[in-house]
């Protein structure tokens, strides 16, 4: 009895360290991925902001500090990753690697040498001079009626149209401008693809009835797909002077070459009356409105085109009303996606709170060093300017992504 006792004590001290073994090997292994995964992120994307940042010269700056603004995003509680990039003559090239510290096999692998993690990503960029499509995200909440700080002629609102107006004489005649005006949502009228659009003014679901703050990978994937496989909601815009209106009266219009539509559609532009203000969807409105898979089903015009620069400027004054909508879909990727999808994402703010240009806030996660303020038209001008000129000669794809 004794000895069967004795060898059942065997078994159980065998079978306990079997599987502490095998619960530490299984916690390393999650950690392993999740730093993998974390990694494989960050390459991604700084490679594709760096390429953003090649210069037509050729030249790229500030290389190792973006590398560590997002190197901490990725990464807030350390330890840092070591970031690499090579500037080659069509393309940027960004290895990240760290060392997992895990809790058992590490102790066991650092014996003969250090367990690290390498994933290299390849972002390839290309400056032209060829067709541009453009899609101007516009705030038109209450807010956008303030007056500048700089001062001018009008509310921020009416400053922008002025200023949008004189940057038509500018534009190349291959460049195509569209426009979304948002505050609590977005508007349609007369779109192929929803035929109940035409006569009537429609209120259009960014968000196919999901939560985008518990549903936002969802709401990021399907951002992406085109009418085809969406469920829009469509309701009638209401609203009017009693009534504070469930979308713009002006509808979204979708990058065209008509420099005349563009220009009736812009001065059509309702005052700034948006009770509140959601980013969000006009954002998903105007990523779509670019997407190559909407070729041809807003207009008979065909557009967006595939093979044009494509470049999505958000206008607002940064009072979003809705905040935890835009974090958690930029926390879900939407950025990122849109970038991978080819398109140039710029924000231009009007009198901003210092707070929306610091490193933590989910607009600079979104749109990184490609933010700007304006105190008044003359800023407008300078910046509409800066960004044309970098948006219509570059384009940004990745083409490489690989664990080491």
């Amino acid at each position: 009895m004794k000895q069967q006792r004795g060898q059942a004590a065997i078994m159980f001290c065998l079978c306990t360290a079997l599987v502490c073994t095998l619960g530490l090997g299984a916690a390393d292994v999650s950690q392993w991925l999740q730093q993998r995964q974390k990694l494989a992120e960050l390459a991604r994307q700084a490679s594709l902001v760096l390429a953003q940042r090649v210069q037509r010269d050729g030249q790229l700056t500030q290389a190792d500090a973006t590398l560590q603004v997002l190197a901490h995003y990725y990464f807030p509680d350390g330890p840092l990753p070591q970031l690499q990039h090579q500037l080659a003559e069509n393309y940027v090239q960004v290895q990240a690697s760290s060392e997992l510290d895990a809790f058992f096999i590490d102790d066991l692998i650092r014996r003969w040498q250090p367990f690290t993690i390498s994933y290299r990503a390849q972002a390839e960029y290309q400056h032209q001079g060829g067709n541009m499509d453009l899609s101007l995200v516009v705030d038109v909440s209450s807010s956008m009626g303030n007056s500048l700080a700089g001062g001018g002629v009008g509310s921020s609102l009416a400053q922008l149209q002025s200023t949008v107006l004189d940057l038509l004489d500018t534009l190349p005649a291959s460049a195509a401008v569209g426009m979304v005006p948002y505050h609590e949502g977005v508007s349609l009228n007369g779109a192929l693809w929803l035929p109940r659009s035409y006569g009537q003014t429609l209120c259009i679901d960014a968000f196919s009835e999901q939560d985008p703050v518990t549903d936002a990978a969802s709401v990021v994937a399907q951002t992406f797909y085109n009418d085809r496989l969406l469920d829009v909601r469509a309701t009638p815009q209401t609203g009017g002077d009693f009534l504070s209106p469930n979308c713009p009266s002006a509808p979204l219009f979708p990058p065209t070459l008509d420099r005349l539509l563009i220009e009736q559609k812009i001065r059509q532009l309702p005052d700034a009356d948006g009770s509140s203000t959601r980013s969000a969807t006009g954002m998903i409105w105007g990523i779509r409105t670019l997407l190559p898979n909407w070729q041809g089903r807003w207009t008979l015009e065909n557009l967006p085109r595939e093979n044009s620069a494509k470049t999505l400027v958000l206008l607002t004054d940064g009072s979003d009303t809705q905040a935890s909508e835009m974090s958690a879909l930029v926390d879900a990727g939407l950025c990122d996606r849109a970038r991978q999808a080819g398109i140039n994402l710029w924000f231009v703010g009007f009198d901003i709170d210092s707070s929306v240009m610091t490193d933590d806030h989910y607009f600079r996660q979104c749109f990184g060093e490609q933010m700007r303020s304006a105190a008044n038209a003359d800023d407008l001008a300078q910046i509409f300017t800066e960004l044309i000129a970098d948006s219509g000669q570059r384009r940004i794809r990745l083409i490489n992504q690989n664990l080491l």
